[in-house]
């Protein structure tokens, strides 16, 4: 179920009848299903270059910035401004893996929350 407000202020409910859930299979899933658990989420991340040395600097940034739909995103994310995901935490982990196996991403803070939009 999604709740939406648009510019003219009209809401909007969308929901998935429970019947065709309940028709769905393992292998033909319901593509708008979201399991309600909680997630630990990441949020801002402005220290995370800190302890980088400057020649791998350059490179590393350009790889954690790949696992993000756009630039734009990306600095959301550092400031703070949007939630970074556990999937997102795995990849810059391995990312620092591959360049500074000694160091460990560092995030501002966590946040354990349920995602309703996958």
């Amino acid at each position: 179920m999604r709740f939406e407000r648009d510019e003219n202020d009209w809401s909007l409910m969308q929901m998935v009848d429970p019947r065709y859930v309940k028709s769905r299979t393992e292998k033909e899933p319901c593509q708008w299903y979201a399991e309600a658990k909680l997630q630990r989420f990441a949020k801002g991340m402005t220290h995370l270059y800190d302890e980088i040395p400057a020649k791998v600097l350059k490179t590393m940034r350009e790889k954690v910035q790949h696992c993000f739909p756009s630039r734009t995103f990306y600095f959301k994310a550092r400031r703070g401004d949007k939630l970074i995901s556990e999937e997102q935490q795995t990849y810059i982990a391995e990312v620092f893996k591959d360049f500074c196996p000694e160091i460990q991403p560092k995030y501002d803070e966590y946040i354990d929350a349920l995602e309703w939009n996958p």
